[in-house]
């Protein structure tokens, strides 16, 4: 979810447009009716993420929702799900994120799943988020 003052938009994997940022942070811009520059100093002068950094999370959120709702996918099929270019790329920007490669994250989320009936991928990404603002409220 994409929220700030100026407008709000659930994003859904699908809606994420691969390829180069640029390309993405534009698509995104018309789609929200507004342009690419307000829309980057938006989100990050809301989130504390550069537009990139926020879109990498996005689909890194989706990719770890995959691996556990579908956990008969290959991380290949699921990079290129949530709109990674090259599976290197999925990889550098999952472990970035998580602190974890795709296939330790999957098999230690596999495993509490196992063990409790679920998992709660969000949790990891609030506490992000938290970790995001208590940042932004050090710097004001």
């Amino acid at each position: 979810v994409i929220n700030t003052e100026s407008f709000a938009v659930e994003v859904t994997p699908g809606e994420i447009p691969s390829g180069r940022y640029d390309t993405v942070m534009s698509k995104l811009a018309v789609s929200l009716g507004t342009n690419r520059c307000y829309l980057s100093r938006t989100v990050n002068g809301r989130l504390g993420y550069s537009l990139p950094a926020y879109i990498n999370r996005c689909r890194v959120y989706f990719a770890c929702r995959m691996m556990i709702e579908n956990p008969e996918f290959t991380n290949n099929y699921i990079s290129e799900c949530c709109g990674f270019a090259a599976s290197s790329t999925f990889n550098n920007s999952f472990k970035k994120t998580t602190g974890k490669t795709p296939h330790v994250w999957r098999r230690e989320a596999m495993i509490v799943k196992a063990n409790t009936g679920k998992y709660e991928y969000d949790v990891f990404f609030k506490d992000l988020d938290e970790q995001v603002l208590e940042k932004n409220n050090q710097q004001t």
